[in-house]
């Protein structure tokens, strides 16, 4: 009996190994122990130098593994694919809000663009009408009054065109506006070229002047309404 007991007094036990149960190391350092334990006894220095460069984790990164799976632990069973769901649902739900946010800003923002361009073109062409209209054309002023007939079928010209862009971008809740304006436009265009518009001589009309700026007026007051740019 004390032979046996005398040969296993010369046994080498691995340091994890602990018979004192009470107050023994808790099973994650035991296991590091005998990890460190087999890797001291069956390995040579350089080995043992390689193997540690080998196992080195880079600084911080086994904090971000804890937290990764302190995270994932605080799941419910069975709720990781609700939880991948819900992610999908919300990213999809942003997703769209901004698409549709997007096109409506941009609906918004091209017909103040077009509304502000008219605006500017109207008043234009209720200078150059008005400076026609309150002037007697004869043979001294014949060049200047001509230079104003060009520049009012001109300045129409391009009123008309943005007036067709603005119409185009109205919604349907405001499509009595686009009547409107397009009334207008027809309108104002006659009153302006009538008469005796590009004739040799004529003696000035200043009804046909309240006439084109009282138009103008009421087209400026629609425009106005969506000039403003988000």
């Amino acid at each position: 009996m004390s032979e046996n007991v005398s040969s296993t007094s010369n046994i080498t036990f691995p340091p994890h190994i602990n018979f004192n149960i009470k107050g023994g190391p808790s099973p994650l350092s035991r296991g590091q122990e005998e990890f460190n334990w087999e890797l001291k006894n069956n390995t040579t220095s350089s080995e043992e130098a390689d193997i540690n460069n080998i196992v080195e984790l880079p600084s911080g990164l086994t904090e971000h593994i804890e937290k990764a799976v302190d995270a994932i632990s605080t799941i419910p069973d069975g709720s990781y694919s609700l939880a991948v769901i819900s992610g999908i649902t919300a990213a999809m739900s942003a997703f769209l809000f901004n698409h549709f946010n997007w096109k409506y800003i941009k609906k918004v923002n091209r017909l103040a663009h077009f509304s502000n361009i008219c605006i500017k073109m109207l008043t234009n062409f209720e200078e150059a009408s008005l400076s026609y209209w309150l002037t007697d054309k004869n043979n001294s002023n014949q060049k200047e009054m001509e230079k104003l007939e060009i520049h009012i079928n001109s300045t129409f010209k391009m009123l008309s065109g943005n007036i067709d862009e603005f119409c185009s971008s109205l919604n349907k809740k405001h499509k009595s506006d686009e009547k409107k304006i397009k009334n207008i436009r027809s309108e104002i265009f006659d009153i302006a070229t009538g008469g005796d518009f590009q004739s040799a001589t004529r003696d000035n009309s200043k009804p046909v002047a309240i006439k084109i700026t009282s138009l103008c007026c009421q087209a400026k007051s629609t425009l106005y309404k969506h000039s403003q740019i988000v």
